[in-house]
């Protein structure tokens, strides 16, 4: 019954344009309201999802950072372990010789503990004591050629001020066996200095190995009674685990400035919409008397202008009467049209017989000044082969193959027509016998290529083009049609000479 009530109030009660922009406007402000509350909630979800992925990118920027430089380490040994002197000493596995490599190498190596060469088996190369390499270094360098590589990298904390981490890097010869390794150990120092260089301002970081023992930490003091993020990666290619914690931001005082920016936009939003709501209701009346005068106008029959011209105070509806305008001009166009279709081929939309008709008068006055027009007759060979075998369809796609061929041959200057069947004529302004028979070739290749493109079955025997033409000579042919009657003759011509061929008259 509500329903009802309500569908039959909607149908009889028209409303103004006072009425419709006054409930707009309602609607407007309780929407804005709103709207308001709905964005002060957002406004505290977003903050605090940006603060989390800022947090997020802070963290993966500082593992990228911490991670290259200690890759920086590693690409050291690597290069060590690319190095033709280190391969050739542990080809030969002369222990004196890599003990002397090392020695002179070690002061090179930044903050370096101890650097040595092993053999395939991963024992040391020389004094180890006198290398700097403990037993837990040596028992490591085992297992690496036990497990075919460590996906960690060790810390070692049993010698007070000579704490360290190894780096290790298998060497191979020319063929791809593994002769050897090369490790240097680095002081943990170092990463005390790289995790000072990728701090950021006010954050913590806490670097772990993969046993969870410390082996650097930078605190940052946190504020009173203040919440903090906190997150732990793993460095790629090493087992250690970063700490990293960020006290969060306090978004309070932002809110409180939303809210009262809110209610500013909200007292100006509305001031706004009621001066916009007056100025639409005043544009609109006048457009409608616009409007009313331009159709009286068409009804009179009256020439129209354009309508951004008659005074409209809204572009759309200067649009509107501009489409208007615009289906009455396509209407008169389409009636003019239709006028034309008695001129054009319904097959190949090419002029018909009757449009040549019409034009090959004017071209015949054109050539008792220009001796170089030609009229030229084109007929398909064989055509009735296709139709018997395939059927009239298949020589209908043939004829409108031949008529895209022949459109796209010509000049703006020249004129093509469909005269009926398979037959085809062309006349050319501006055209000698030879560069008529170079125009007749290129467009014999360019009907092949179509065939074989959109004909595939008949490649074996495309079909082809037989011509016959004449240059029209208004003081010897007197009329149009004996013109027509030579170049007719010289296509019999080329039809009984092999076909494929143009043939101009005797």
């Amino acid at each position: 019954m509500i329903r009802a009530w309500l569908a039959n109030v909607s149908k009889n009660r028209a409303l103004s344009l006072r009425v419709l922009a006054g409930r707009s406007l309602l609607y407007f402000l309780l929407s804005l309201l709103l709207a308001s509350l709905f964005m002060a909630w957002r406004v505290k979800l977003y903050v605090h999802e940006r603060e989390q992925m800022h947090f997020d990118l802070l963290v993966q920027d500082r593992v990228a950072l911490l991670s290259s430089q200690i890759d920086a380490y590693r690409d050291i040994v690597r290069n060590l372990a690319r190095s033709r002197q280190v391969k050739d000493v542990l080809t030969f596995a002369d222990h004196t010789e890599a003990e002397r490599w090392a020695r002179e190498h070690r002061p090179f190596l930044p903050y370096a503990v101890g650097l040595a060469l092993t053999d395939a088996e991963g024992r040391v190369l020389g004094n180890p004591p006198g290398l700097r390499v403990g037993p837990a270094c040596q028992l490591d360098l085992q297992k690496r050629v036990e497990n075919q590589g460590l996906s960690v990298l060790p810390a070692h904390f049993n010698l007070p001020g000579m704490e360290h981490f190894d780096v290790a890097e298998f060497v191979q010869d020319e063929d791809g066996e593994q002769i050897g390794q090369v490790f240097a150990s680095f002081r943990l120092q170092t990463l005390q200095i790289l995790l000072e260089a990728v701090a950021y301002s006010g954050m913590s970081l806490q670097l772990l190995d993969a046993l969870g023992q410390e082996l650097a930490r930078i605190d940052a003091p946190l504020p009173p009674n203040s919440q903090r993020m906190e997150k732990s990666v793993i460095l790629r290619e090493s087992g250690w685990h970063l700490r990293v914690k960020l006290p969060k931001s306090n978004v309070q005082p932002l809110l409180a400035s939303v809210v009262i920016s809110a209610v500013f936009i909200f007292v100006v939003l509305v001031l706004l919409m009621a001066v916009l709501q007056w100025r639409i209701i005043h544009a609109i009346r006048q457009d409608v008397r616009t409007f009313r005068q331009a159709l009286h106008a068409l009804k009179q029959n009256q020439p129209h202008g354009k309508a951004s011209e008659q005074g409209f105070r809204l572009r759309e509806n200067a649009a509107l009467l501009e489409s208007l305008y615009e289906t009455l001009d396509e209407i008169r166009e389409h009636q003019q049209q239709l006028v034309g279709l008695g001129l054009t081929d319904e097959l190949t939309g090419l002029p018909n017989r009757r449009a040549f008709n019409q034009r090959a008068p004017l071209y015949f006055d054109m050539a008792r000044e220009d001796p170089s027009v030609v009229l030229v007759l084109f007929d398909l060979d064989d055509f009735k082969r296709i139709n018997d075998k395939l059927g009239h369809p298949a020589g209908d796609h043939l004829l409108r193959l031949a008529a895209r061929v022949l459109s796209g041959g010509g000049r703006e200057s020249d004129f093509i027509a469909r005269l009926g069947g398979d037959e085809f004529v062309y006349i050319l302004l501006d055209m000698d016998e030879q560069a008529l028979q170079l125009w007749f070739k290129r467009l014999q290749e360019n009907f092949h290529t179509l065939q074989q493109r959109e004909m595939p079955e008949w490649q074996a025997r495309p079909f082809s083009f037989s011509a016959g033409f004449a240059f029209i000579r208004p003081e010897q042919d007197l009329k149009v049609s004996n013109s027509f009657k030579r170049a007719d003759q010289a296509l019999y011509r080329a039809k009984a000479e092999g076909k494929g061929i143009l043939v101009g008259d005797a």
